[in-house]
């Protein structure tokens, strides 16, 4: 189901003038509706899909570890450490500062990207999570997990109302082993 601000073709036909939108799909495609922004849920379908999870000993890896350094989109941005937390097998990750230029809003518009774990480059797809019961879990995980005295302020924080929305899912593009 497209995104209220795409439209979806079926067939072989596209209308005139609307093929320089069109995503790598030959039999049903997905058109962003020109001028429109993204909405906050909709998600770009890449070439490659996520798998479904990291493997153990990458999550092994983000459980211990206290930062993670992701870059976000596909452009030439840095590396940048931030805060990551795994609950039930799946990673996630907050903003803190969320500005207006950061990680979270290119995620937004370019949800693919690269964490360095491991002393590896992996590719990731970022995926929003607007679940309650998720974004509850992943509050408690980032209580748990950064809870010395110069954490816990910031873990608090990263359960605000505001940084609650910008809770997003990592998952891998690409087969990573241990």
């Amino acid at each position: 189901m497209p995104c209220s601000n795409q439209v979806t073709f079926q067939g072989d036909r596209i209308p005139a003038g609307q093929d320089k939108f069109v995503d790598t799909c030959p039999l049903v495609v997905t058109v962003p509706v020109a001028g429109a922004r993204r909405e906050e849920d909709c998600g770009y379908e890449a070439n490659m899909k996520a798998k479904q999870r990291f493997s153990d000993g990458i999550l092994a890896e983000l459980r211990e570890s206290k930062g993670l350094r992701i870059r976000a989109g596909l452009g030439p941005h840095r590396f940048i450490g931030i805060w990551v937390v795994v609950v039930n097998d799946r990673v996630f990750v907050r903003s803190w500062s969320i500005k207006p230029q950061g990680w979270f809003w290119t995620f937004l518009e370019e949800p693919r990207g690269k964490v360095q774990i491991a002393g590896r480059d992996i590719a990731i797809r970022a995926i929003r999570t607007r679940d309650k019961r998720v974004r509850d879990a992943v509050d408690r995980a980032y209580l748990d997990k950064y809870n010395t005295p110069g954490a816990i302020k910031y873990a608090r924080d990263l359960g605000s109302r505001k940084s609650r929305a910008t809770t997003l899912e990592l998952k891998p593009l690409a087969s990573v082993r241990s």
